[in-house]
């Protein structure tokens, strides 16, 4: 099971966006919103005040066949429906409120508040009155119009699709934060949605009795209250869920923890050592609705413990501890890699993974992972679709999340998807070769259209293209897995060298028993797509020399290193600074905008991708490449950055390394602006992501999502939501 908190730098909070060269930034699903009818008044409880509308109210406008019931419920009513239609009103305040029952019969509703859309399924085994299913808090203090409407969607669980309305709540505060309550002048805590919300220690909704001190330090916030006396701490919360974060020390005493005046469990904080910003106690299975909590210190101790001090960092509180607040995607040659951000519960133990159509029809259940893991390869899916996924969590008592995010096919998602089969598309060809010097007088003299079939077979040379193409056409060269380009031995030569070429695509065939597979050097939009390359003394795929927009994607690459394991990479981006003056003029190697995409990679001696200092702005995207026995012991990851503004996303490694994934800063500033983001790190022995990142040197801009698993340990630093 995981932890997480906004705040621990070993967990993961919440949001994250992607935004890179391939992908634009990704919106939630934006349903059409009807407005109310011109005769619905605007509802305006009035500044600092809240107010309650029954299901009948006049401001409510509703569509379709609705019916009415009496029960246990807000003035007695409700009104439900069982096809299409909605209900819309528009309000004047800060929040907003959906009162409703949940029912072993509730469908999924899309609640659309200012045009941006969530879905939110009312399913309980076990009935349920007067419970608030969906709230949205923290609005500006203006007009807001919202719209629920019935989806025909339900969960898998669930025995109909009803949509229910019992009241609606308005609230327009003064105070963001939260709304008074009962007779206490604090604001209450109250999360939005699926995100959850952090109270930092000096937070006005936390009420403190006694003689608390603060102190500065390593904390949420960056300082901590702490009370050596008779006091407590109280708040008040509207959710499911909730989390103290605290300091663990060889002087802490043991704490008093009471939720809405029940008994009282006991917190000991006593640790040999000082630990930072640690979720010290939560609650992640309250009713929907209000709660209190108190804190309070008991002047008791552990016997090994040198005080009984009680110290506040910050409070967490989620509206839906399940719930999952964000969900990225990234391209594949078929699909998509889906990944999503932990929830706020740590007691979450699988992922459903949902995708449906635009609508929010078809909703079908890919597959479940379990927890640490959150990353799913959907590799089933129609180029030219628009698909909508959202992620379902499950906690060890079977409670289901209520509230869901979605993430739809962006039309740049569906664009790079294009690009990437168009790269397998070779053309009729214009000539065939079927031996070695046929090949080599092809490369010898190419020119722009030429599209060169390679028959099945074994060339054998260290064979070269230099010059090739310009703008006004690309020059193709296609074949089978069975045509095998090798320099011959695997302690000398490269199979297939590329100089200065423009435009040039290598498609389907293989590269095999050579010291280096292939070379592009000085090149620009050279694209690689379905090759296999194997057997290599050193690397695979190797892009240098000021290299630039080009491409490898849908190969796969295994057993490099042969001949020296640390130096047997499978694609290698740039050029080390040691041999900068070697082979680049003593300048940094600027080889930029290369896509790494949806390779297979394994058994190398050295890091399955590397991109080097002096590299720029490339991306590495939903590639799995898998540790072997070979690697070398200096390998610490899978997946190394040194260079300035990559995007590694999507990818899944497993190997025994230290990590799965690693940026490396330097001095000179190397190992910037780098964002690691969606990723799956399996086997490895410390975390999934480390972020090299002195604070002596000029680094800045590196990124560790929260959406990278495979450990509960994310990384060395905060994630970023």
């Amino acid at each position: 099971m995981t932890t997480r908190t906004t705040t621990n730098p070993t967990h993961r909070p919440r949001r994250f966006s992607l935004a890179t060269a391939l992908i634009a930034a990704l919106g939630i699903l934006v349903a059409p919103l009807t407005a109310p009818a011109a005769s619905a008044a605007t509802l305006d409880p009035g500044a600092g005040q809240s107010v309650r509308v029954e299901e009948t109210h006049s401001s409510l406008s509703y569509s379709g066949s609705w019916r009415s019931m009496t029960g246990g419920d807000s003035g007695g009513g409700i009104k439900f429906l069982n096809s299409t239609g909605s209900v819309s009103f528009s309000f004047r305040g800060t929040g907003v409120s959906w009162i409703s029952r949940t029912t072993a019969s509730a469908g999924i509703a899309t609640v659309t508040v200012d045009g941006a859309s969530t879905s939110v399924d009312r399913y309980t085994t076990a009935t349920a009155y007067q419970v608030p299913v969906f709230s949205k808090k923290g609005l500006t203090d203006s007009v807001h119009t919202v719209k629920i409407a019935w989806s025909g969607r339900a969960n898998s669980s669930a025995d109909d699709k009803n949509l229910v309305i019992d009241a609606i709540d308005v609230i327009r505060s003064t105070d963001v934060v939260g709304e008074p309550s009962g007779g206490s002048s604090a604001p209450v805590l109250d999360p939005s949605g699926a995100s959850s919300l952090t109270a930092q220690e000096t937070d006005p909704a936390l009420e403190y009795t006694g003689s608390w001190k603060s102190m500065s330090g390593g904390d949420s916030g960056g300082s901590i209250k702490y009370l050596t006396s008779a006091g407590s701490v109280s708040f008040t919360f509207v959710g499911t869920s909730w989390r103290w974060i605290s300091r663990k020390t060889s002087s802490s005493g043991i704490a008093a923890v009471s939720v809405d005046g029940g008994p009282v469990t006991k917190v000991d904080r006593y640790s040999s050592t000082a630990q930072y910003q640690v979720p010290v106690y939560e609650t992640t299975d309250l009713a929907e609705g209000r709660h209190t909590v108190t804190i309070s210190y008991t002047g008791t101790k552990n016997s090994q413990s040198s005080d009984r001090n009680l110290i506040i960092d910050a409070i967490v509180v989620a509206d839906d501890g399940l719930a999952i607040d964000t969900v990225q995607l990234s391209p594949l040659t078929d699909g998509y890699t889906v990944a999503w951000n932990a929830p706020f519960s740590s007691r979450v133990v699988s992922y459903d993974v949902h995708r449906s159509a635009q609508d929010g029809s078809d909703d079908v259940v890919l597959g479940t992972v379990s927890d640490p893991v959150r990353q799913y390869r959907d590799e089933t899916v129609a180029a030219r679709g628009t698909f909508t996924y959202w992620i379902s969590a499950t906690d060890d008592a079977g409670r289901h999340s209520r509230l869901k995010e979605t993430e739809t096919t962006s039309a740049d998602l569906l664009d790079a998807r294009a690009s990437l089969a168009a790269a397998f598309a070779c053309p009729t060809p214009t000539k065939t070769v079927t031996n070695s010097a046929q090949l080599a007088a092809a490369l010898a003299t190419p020119s722009a259209g030429d599209v060169i079939r390679l028959a099945d077979g074994w060339y054998t040379g260290k064979f070269t293209l230099r010059g090739a193409a310009a703008a006004s056409g690309s020059i193709w060269i296609c074949g089978s897995p069975n045509a095998v380009l090798s320099s011959g031995s695997t302690s000398s030569g490269t199979a297939l060298l590329i100089n200065g070429a423009k435009n040039l695509h290598l498609v389907g065939f293989s590269v095999r028993s050579s010291f280096q597979g292939i070379q592009v050097l000085a090149s620009t939009g050279v694209q690689m797509a379905g090759l296999t390359v194997t057997d290599i003394g050193y690397e695979a795929v190797h892009f240098r020399s000021q290299t630039t927009d080009s491409l490898i994607v849908g190969s796969t690459i295994r057993r490099t290193g042969l001949v020296t394991t640390k130096f047997g990479e499978g694609v290698y981006i740039g050029t080390s600074d040691r041999n900068w003056c070697e082979y680049n003029g003593c300048n940094p190697d600027r080889t930029a905008r290369i896509a790494v995409v949806d390779n297979t990679i394994s058994d190398t001696g050295a890091e399955p991708i590397e991109a080097k200092e002096g590299t720029l702005d490339g991306n590495i995207l939903g590639n799995t490449v898998l540790g072997g026995s070979r690697l070398s012991s200096e390998v610490t990851s899978m997946i190394l950055v040194s260079g300035n503004g990559w995007l590694a996303a999507g990818n899944s490694a497993s190997g025994t390394t230290t990590y799965g994934y690693q940026v490396i800063t330097r001095a000179d500033g190397s190992g910037n602006d780098n964002t690691i983001s969606g990723n799956l790190g399996l086997k490895t022995t410390d975390a999934t992501v480390y972020l090299h990142q002195p604070s002596g040197w000029s680094t800045s801009g590196n990124t560790l999502g929260c959406s990278n698993s495979g450990m509960d340990r994310i990384g060395n630093v905060d994630c970023t939501p």
